[in-house]
């Protein structure tokens, strides 16, 4: 095993790795400078913002992730001073959170020709997994499993376990950055592949700001307690879209291995530019010399919803089954809703204001659920968040006042976040009123012959939005229909005729008004008896003589005429 390097692939980070020897097997070493991983907004952020493929490292690394975010890396290594041929490698990996915990996965694959001296991982593959808890304000913890295949071993499989916890150091000390503990390769088989191998990364923030951030990074490794590993490297953030990785590692039993040439990655933060349906892009590329004699080059991507969730639950509310309610015919508004959101919610509340603006009804649940003190119960603690409602009901108060009614929907998620959503009913409690009267007579000829061809009718009430005046025949069947919309019902005169324009026969008519408002309260006025008379009337004359006399001492100097 002397002077050789030996991928231990089960940890899963073979694209973020750096190779170094000591006397017995080789050990990897992220890629300093890079350590806030792709999903950081800037090179200020701390490692919960990681990419996946750093978690292995530090299985806590994920812990404040409250999106999903999925990484793919290819990359490949050539001589640059001994051997040939070329060798390449590829990682994918995904952290998702859920409400016990943000479970994160990596797997990664390497291959590499014989005569490519230094590059040290002939063949092989791997894949870890494990999850990432905060337990305190100040305190993540995590553990994982890995197993993988190295082809150029005797015992080719491999598996092991990790532990790690992240402090956030800034809550105690400032200028402080965020500390990582790990120990990595607990229980590795076969062991000659590896050992456990206690792991300190930390990063210390500089200075964040618009333009311009800076950022330190370190890491020590123990390989196996008998020997030291070091790596050193900063961070520059040119504005919000660019960042600049500088980074040197080495092992102390190998220094003469310490290349002075850094490894340089830049990589692109604006995930705005670059959008896969609802995710955005980030993406980077990376130039390092792996060991001496062998550079490597490296093309990675990130996809995310954002850096942290900031989206407020979605509420979306059905239709009311009515626009007004009158308190004197209906109890209640029932109102269809729909919560959704990707963390559990912690409070939903439904908030109903008068036409003043006050708050006249109040409906809210609040999780009571906490965390334990110990720390097993915070470990083992899944946050299920409340159940949610698919209807709400509002009870209609008889002291309701009429007026516009604003009802509004909120709920909060895990992560603070609010969303809410509204919708308006009218309280109409108020029966509609009218009164109507006919013009005198109430007999009227509607025969065009410009003698009392129309009927004046006199009319006053409330405003409604529909008020219908409506004629009925002596069989009860309507004949005929006046309208008034957002209004009350005004003085006319009716033609006489029928809706379809027609002259209506000669009868008795009725006529009455009739509302429904928006709440459901009812008016109809006692009908009124309307007489149509349009036929000719025959008149008969009668005379006692045919003669007549202007003589004034005429018997027929005057002449009777009777009406028959």
């Amino acid at each position: 095993m002397k002077n050789r390097i030996f991928a231990l692939l089960f940890l899963g980070v073979f694209p973020l790795v750096a190779f170094s020897q000591n006397s017995d097997a080789g050990v990897f070493l992220p890629t300093l400078g890079g350590l806030t991983g792709l999903s950081a907004p800037h090179s200020g952020a701390l490692f919960s913002y990681a990419d996946p493929r750093l978690s292995p490292w530090n299985p806590a690394i994920q812990g404040d992730r409250s999106t999903p975010l999925y990484s793919i890396a290819l990359g490949s290594a050539f001589s640059s001073t001994q051997g040939n041929g070329v060798g390449a490698y590829y990682d994918l990996g995904a952290a998702i959170p859920t409400p016990f915990a943000v479970l994160w996965t990596s797997t990664d694959g390497s291959y590499s020709p014989a005569t490519l001296n230094g590059w040290g991982a002939a063949g092989g593959f791997s894949l870890a997994t494990g999850f990432s808890k905060r337990l305190y304000d100040s305190v993540t913890i995590g553990a994982g499993i890995g197993a993988g295949y190295l082809g150029t071993e005797t015992s080719p499989w491999a598996a092991s376990v990790s532990l790690g916890t992240m402090i956030d150091l800034e809550n105690f000390l400032p200028w402080s950055g965020t500390l990582g503990l790990s120990l990595l390769g607990l229980g590795s088989s076969p062991p000659s592949l590896s050992g456990p191998t206690p792991v300190a990364l930390w990063e210390l923030p500089l200075y964040r700001g618009e333009k311009f951030g800076l950022s330190l990074s370190t890491v020590v490794a123990f390989p196996r307690f008998s020997d030291l590993a070091l790596g050193f490297g900063t961070s520059f953030a040119l504005g919000r879209a660019i960042s600049l990785d500088l980074g040197w590692n080495g092992v102390a039993s190998r220094l003469s291995s310490w290349s002075p040439l850094p490894s340089l990655s830049i990589r692109w933060e604006d995930p705005s530019t670059l959008r896969l349906g609802p995710y955005g892009a980030k993406g980077g590329f990376t130039f390092r010399n792996v060991q001496t004699g062998v550079m490597a080059t490296e093309a990675n991507l990130g996809l995310s919803t954002g850096e942290k969730d900031v989206l407020g639950p979605q509420i979306t509310l059905g239709p009311l089954d009515r626009d007004g309610y009158s308190p004197r015919l209906i109890d209640q508004v029932t109102l269809p809703v729909n919560i959704h959101d990707g963390s559990p919610i912690r409070r939903w509340s439904l908030s109903v204001m008068g036409p003043q603006g006050a708050e006249v009804y109040r409906q809210e649940k609040d999780i009571q659920e906490k965390q334990g003190a110990s720390f097993i119960s915070r470990l083992l603690w899944v946050e299920r968040g409340l159940p949610l409602p698919s209807t709400l009901r509002i009870p209609l108060d008889p002291s309701f006042s009429d007026g516009l009614y604003r009802i509004r929907v909120s709920a909060v998620d895990r992560y603070g976040n609010e969303g809410s959503a509204e919708r308006t009913f009218t309280v109409d409690g108020t029966p509609p009123w009218a009164i109507a009267k006919l013009g005198d007579p109430n007999v009227f000829s509607p025969n065009g012959d410009g003698l009392n061809d129309f009927l004046r009718i006199h009319q006053e009430g409330s405003t409604e939005k529909l008020w219908e005046g409506i004629f009925m025949d002596p069989q009860g069947t309507i004949v005929a229909r006046q309208t008034w919309k957002d209004s009350g019902p005004g003085d006319f005169d009716w033609d006489g005729k029928s809706s379809t324009g027609t002259i209506l026969g000669d009868g008795t008519y009725t006529y009455s008004l009739r509302c429904t408002d928006e709440g459901g309260n009812r008016f109809e006025s006692p009908p009124l008896s309307i007489r149509v008379d349009g036929a000719p009337t025959t008149v008969s004359l009668a005379l006692n003589t045919p003669l007549l006399s202007t003589d004034p001492d005429s018997p027929y100097k005057t002449i009777d005429l009777r009406i028959l």
